[in-house]
């Protein structure tokens, strides 16, 4: 996401979403409409397909599609074969009655989640006040409501969706109890799973009991992070009983294996040594896990695990330090599906070829099979 202008074609006026390939060094600006005329507004999120062919984005922009009349933020898809766009957030030619965003992509990039406040996308949703999770299938057309309340089958409320790879699970936050057996009143972390009746809660304590409230909020906002391969999912909480010996009262980062309900704390020491500060910084900041789910990436407070972006292999407990500049302010990372590669925003000098802060690629020299 950037306003700077001339990348990619940008005039600076508002954000843009660009498409980079940094083998060729081709930039395209994503957030085009007809004509190739940059978005009319910003837009802002934006989710890669396994291929790098496919982008989901948010925009508040009106002239990236023929027809774009309900006034709000809307989900879209760019094809980079096509360099064309196309509405995400509509049932069958018929456009959201209400914000549609944080839009998360699959693989093949014909399927994409997203959340949304509007009650005309499937059926099961009454009125406008309820943030809900949807599925879109973009060869169909179909529209999914995956946020389903067990009690009724209606809509229950969830967001910040994160989907597999195949788009077989997806990973989703929300402070209302969508199953029986949720009875905490606290914030949860819900999987879907195509042809499954139900969802199942994930956010457990590793003997399967309820995590306590810590220091946050009910209502607080989480962020899921769903492996590729749909087995596993990365998390941030305060809690203190997610696992028997964390006693620093801070926000640790947590992978849970989704099908056994095992818990690991990743943001420790090789050692298993506990951070001094929050992983992540920020609440609500997700963290970047890769394919197979064994590696996870995050941003830290923690000067005694010695950088503000680090790498956890949780099989072998190995710590890899992304950025060890623990003074400078940082942007949540992501990474490539094998981990080979980190991207992460800095507020510092980080390259010496470089005269200010920018987004920066890291070569972690680790990959997963």
């Amino acid at each position: 996401v950037t306003h700077t202008k001339g990348l990619g074609g940008g005039t600076e006026k508002y954000r843009q979403i660009v498409w980079r390939d940094r083998k060729t060094g081709e930039t395209r600006v994503v957030s085009q409409g007809m004509n190739g005329v940059e978005g009319n507004q910003n837009s802002t999120a934006p989710s890669i397909s396994a291929d790098g062919k496919s982008v989901a984005f948010e925009s508040y922009a009106t002239n990236l599609v023929p027809v774009d009349a309900n006034g709000v933020r809307d989900v879209f898809v760019w094809n980079y074969d096509r360099n064309s766009v196309a509405a995400v957030s509509e049932n069958r030619g018929i456009e959201a009655n209400s914000e549609c965003y944080e839009p998360t992509i699959s693989g093949d990039g014909n399927l994409i989640a997203f959340s949304s406040s509007a009650d005309n996308l499937a059926a099961g949703v009454s009125g406008t006040a309820t943030v809900n999770v949807y599925l879109r299938d973009m060869r169909s057309g179909a529209v999914t409501l995956i946020s389903k309340n067990e009690k009724d089958g209606k809509g229950g409320g969830g967001s910040r969706p994160s989907i597999s790879e195949d788009g077989s699970r997806i990973a989703f936050y929300n402070y209302f109890p969508l199953t029986k057996e949720d009875k905490n009143d606290l914030w949860d972390i819900y999987v879907w799973q195509s042809g499954m009746p139900k969802l199942k809660r994930i956010s457990k304590t590793s003997s399967g009991g309820e995590k306590d409230q810590g220091d946050e909020s009910s209502s607080r906002v989480v962020a899921p992070s769903i492996s590729g391969n749909g087995r596993y999912v990365a998390f941030a909480t305060t809690a203190t009983n997610m696992v028997s010996d964390d006693t620093n009262k801070l926000q640790d980062v947590f992978v849970v294996e989704i099908d056994s309900g095992s818990v690991i704390r990743a943001s420790v020491g090789e050692s298993n040594a506990q951070g001094n500060g929050d992983s992540p910084i920020g609440q609500g900041e997700k963290i970047a896990i890769s394919d197979d789910g064994s590696l996870v990436a995050f941003s830290t407070k923690a000067k005694n695990l010695g950088g503000n972006i680090l790498m956890k292999n949780i099989l072998t407990n190995q710590l890899l330090r992304i950025s060890a500049d623990v003074e400078s302010t940082v942007g949540q990372p992501a990474m490539s599906r094998n981990g080979k590669v980190v991207i992460f925003g800095s507020s510092r000098q980080l390259d010496s070829r470089f005269k200010s802060s920018g987004v920066f690629v890291f070569s972690t020299g680790l990959a997963t099979p």
